[in-house]
């Protein structure tokens, strides 16, 4: 049982505690301000496949570090299935191609694109980690992409 004046000095830690956090950037990377853009919400696919382009931009205060494949920057690709969001396609790297996680400085932006090659309701996830020898998570989900 702890008595009045305790309780308040443990709800000031509490407080405190998740003030430090969030200045530390501790927590869930998706309450970084990790933006992906993109130019059309509404996509008319030819036949085979139509390419998605995409801007990631890091309003965050501190650099991330983008998954990559070769040259190009590799995000997830989610499809609506009539009942949520699952994965459709993610950042696969082929062996023979480096995956060296890019250095996305605060401010910086990076533009790069997917292919889809069905119709559906479509939307892109970057995936990054908050320092380069850590495990990469899943961001912020961009708007929601149409492909008819």
């Amino acid at each position: 049982m702890t008595t009045p004046g305790r309780e308040k000095i443990m709800k000031r830690g509490i407080v405190a505690l998740a003030f430090v956090a969030a200045c530390n950037g501790i927590g869930d990377p998706n309450d970084l301000a990790v933006e992906v853009l993109v130019p059309s919400t509404d996509v008319l696919r030819p036949a085979g496949s139509v390419d998605l382009p995409f801007t990631i931009v890091n309003h965050s205060g501190q650099s991330i570090f983008l998954t990559t494949c070769g040259d190009r920057v590799t995000l997830t690709v989610e499809r609506f299935d009539g009942s949520g969001w699952v994965q459709h396609s993610s950042g696969v790297c082929q062996a023979f191609l480096l995956s060296v996680p890019l250095e996305l400085q605060a401010g910086a932006t990076v533009a790069g694109s997917v292919s889809v090659g069905e119709s559906g309701l479509f939307r892109l996830r970057p995936t990054f980690a908050l320092a380069q020898q850590t495990a990469p998570s899943l961001g912020r989900p961009s708007q929601t992409i149409t492909v008819h």
